[in-house]
């Protein structure tokens, strides 16, 4: 892959990695109270195809901003900083799995809502 490709790519996530993820914020169903699990469970079954493609767009913009760190690393080794942005990139990236692992739970009470069980229940056991 030549140089120019790589760079159009880094620059077309760095572009793309901040929309998706603003578009899943913004998709995503209100839900007053994360806290009330009974609220909580009642606004993901109201429309669990929603919920389910919020948390699967949700966990697309997650890699994606994964990538943008390291795109973002890549442009600032070439301009010559090596401390700040090697240390930053892991923890940034060990900060984005543990979010994953939330957008996956979300996931996995819609799909079990949709299986006919209850949210709450599935929300005391997780």
């Amino acid at each position: 892959m030549s140089e120019l490709t790589q760079a159009r790519l880094r620059v077309g996530v760095v572009a793309v990695a901040p929309i998706v993820v603003l578009f899943a914020f913004l998709y995503q169903p209100y839900i007053a109270d994360f806290n009330d699990n009974a609220a909580f469970a009642g606004g993901v079954a109201a429309d669990t195809t929603r919920w389910a493609w919020a948390t699967t767009i949700t966990a697309v913009g997650l890699a994606l901003t994964a990538l943008l760190i390291v795109s973002l690393r890549s442009y600032l080794r070439a301009a010559g900083e090596q401390l700040w942005s090697f240390i930053a990139v892991p923890l940034v990236v060990v900060g984005e799995v543990l979010i994953a692992y939330v957008t996956g739970v979300n996931l996995g009470i819609a799909n079990a809502i949709e299986a006919g069980a209850s949210g709450e229940a599935v929300l005391k056991a997780g």
